[in-house]
């Protein structure tokens, strides 16, 4: 799948928790998900990324300048350490350079006609980064069968809807086709 005409940014993390950095004020570690399923700066193959980004909830949107890198450290393995930001958005949150993203979707759907890449019948809390031919987003197995997404397109006209299929960007395979149970999203408007 050619899911680079998605995702168009060059930054995308799915942001889970953080910390603040030891002694300075304006950092923090982050632990989340790239959205390209290797590092989530892109294409590009690189460990950091400085300027303007989005952060992208279904509650917020704010554009910050910032500069993030990912890092190992010893305590956390490898991280993303973010500088250069006073405030942090209540997580979870995208961070992505694609400032024309918005939330086209935040509710429950089933995955039918699924296949065997992730495990539906035991709620985890790992989020899975993952992608349809018109959003990419995250989902988490929440209830048995039932898996939470959060979907983004920057794309105004682009929805999610039953018999999308949708594809892990971890595994970079089909994960099966969606049945849509509830979008929070759209009843918010």
């Amino acid at each position: 799948m050619e899911w680079a005409k998605v995702i168009q940014s060059k930054l995308a993390i799915w942001i889970t928790n953080y910390r603040f950095v030891a002694n300075n004020s304006k950092g923090y570690y982050l632990n989340g998900n790239p959205i390209d399923g290797y590092f989530g700066f892109g294409e590009q193959n690189v460990n950091h990324y400085s300027g303007k980004a989005i952060l992208l909830s279904p509650e917020n949107k704010d554009i910050k300048n910032i500069s993030i890198s990912r890092i190992h450290t010893t305590r956390d393995n490898w991280r993303w350490k973010i500088e250069n930001l006073e405030e942090i958005p209540k997580t979870p949150f995208l961070i992505s350079s694609d400032f024309n993203l918005e939330v086209i979707f935040d509710g429950y759907i089933e995955l039918i006609d699924k296949q065997d890449v992730i495990d539906v019948l035991e709620p985890d809390d790992y989020a899975y980064a993952v992608v349809s031919h018109h959003f990419f987003g995250i989902i988490q197995v929440k209830e048995k069968q039932k898996v939470s997404l959060i979907a983004f397109s920057s794309n105004p006209e682009s929805e999610v809807s039953s018999n999308d299929e949708i594809w892990t960007l971890e595994w970079d395979c089909s994960i099966g086709r969606i049945k849509v149970l509830y979008n929070s999203h759209s009843a918010a408007k």
